[in-house]
């Protein structure tokens, strides 16, 4: 995804979005992405709820909120879904009240509360603080109000997060 690195302040809605990443058979960044898989889940008849998160960077917890993720609500529980991540994110979705080991196709994850901040974190691997997770903390009321924000994560080259947050 070029857009960002270009200057280019990417449509949010859901028919250009669609364009350009099914139509044009181009990839996406979190925002576009997730408000495909957002459209997709509830045409399925999923209830879900779009969360900024935070990703922490070498250890990090006060990077801005500029990551994009749903949280999925069926009758076994809350799940968070994220097709945007990229590598380091879970291929399956993981249970948001589980605070043990998830496996997913690509690793084990877990869902546990910093003791630090209270938060919680999603991480993947043995050592939930160096490695990858996202910061998840509240609703999103307009995602095109975040965008200028995400477009910053691919200015700076801050692909490598250690740590993500939850709500």
């Amino acid at each position: 995804n070029f857009d960002p690195l270009l200057g280019k302040v990417p449509a949010l809605g859901l028919a250009e979005v669609f364009a350009k990443c099914v139509a044009g058979r181009r990839g996406g960044y979190c925002f576009e992405l997730n408000t495909l898989f957002d459209a997709a889940l509830k045409a399925a008849g999923f209830t879900t709820r779009r969360m900024l998160c935070r990703v922490r960077l070498r250890g990090g917890v006060d990077s801005p909120r500029r990551h994009l993720v749903l949280r999925v609500e069926v009758p076994e529980g809350a799940f968070l879904a994220d097709a945007g991540f990229g590598g380091p994110g879970s291929l399956a979705p993981l249970r948001l009240g589980h605070e043990g080991d998830q496996h997913a196709p690509n690793g084990i994850f877990r869902v546990a509360a910093d003791t630090a901040t209270g938060a919680r974190l999603v991480s993947r691997g043995e050592n939930p603080a160096a490695q990858a997770t996202r910061t998840f903390e509240g609703a999103l009321d307009s995602v095109r109000a975040a965008a200028p924000s995400a477009l910053s994560v691919f200015r700076d080259g801050a692909l490598r997060p250690d740590s993500v947050e939850l709500e």
